[in-house]
């Protein structure tokens, strides 16, 4: 009857070893998946937020230029107004992939009023009102400390998530470096049950010779 305690050993060993197997494919899975998580929080890090940022450093340097237009006495009002149009002109390019970001709420309400009032300036500007023109400039400066807090918070945010992830990752690890010292010891109980069995069955062969 050994036989078959071995068969029920082996079958039993081999079946750990099978559930052990599927815990490996599963942690693989989601390992995979956090990656994936890393990724696009990394994207999103640099498309989103870095980037942005970058346009609202072009944003103040162009709006500060219109302001020292609008504030230089010494240039006639169609050279002022020209000089205005080209940097409104490259605002509305930047206002074009801004827009094509992915914004937060909060984010939203802000830039959709710099865009009116960078729009209102553009219609000032062109009807050579000085006074509103320099208040809508200093109104649309204001907001853009407020964009920029926004991108902070949010590279934060993201970065926190990375974090996390990672964490989680090295448990996982851990996780699968036990698992995989646990296959190791269930190969080598089948190895040594085969063993085993092998040495029983000799001594009978030879007893019915």
């Amino acid at each position: 009857m050994e036989w078959i305690y071995s068969i029920r050993g082996k079958l039993t060993a081999a079946l750990a070893l099978a559930v052990v197997l599927g815990i490996m494919i599963l942690i693989n899975i989601s390992e995979q998946k956090n990656s994936e998580k890393i990724q696009s929080a990394i994207a999103t890090i640099y498309d989103d937020r870095l980037v942005v940022e970058s346009y609202i450093f072009q944003y103040s340097q162009h709006l500060q230029e219109v302001l020292a237009l609008l504030e230089d006495d010494m240039l006639n009002s169609r050279m002022q107004r020209d000089g205005i149009s080209r940097r409104l002109k490259h605002v509305g390019e930047i206002n074009e992939m801004y827009s094509a970001t992915v914004l937060t709420k909060e984010e939203q309400i802000h830039f959709r009023k710099f865009y009116f009032i960078c729009r209102d300036l553009e219609r000032a500007s062109s009807r050579n009102d000085i006074t509103e023109a320099k208040q809508l400039t200093k109104n649309a400066l204001q907001i853009l400390p407020l964009l920029s807090a926004i991108q902070i918070k949010e590279a934060r945010s993201q970065l926190d998530q990375v974090r996390d992830i990672y964490e989680f990752s090295m448990i996982t690890l851990q996780l699968e470096i036990g698992v995989l010292v646990v296959i190791a010891l269930l190969v080598q109980a089948l190895v040594f049950g085969s063993k085993t069995a092998n040495s029983i069955r000799k001594p009978k062969d030879i007893q019915m010779n």
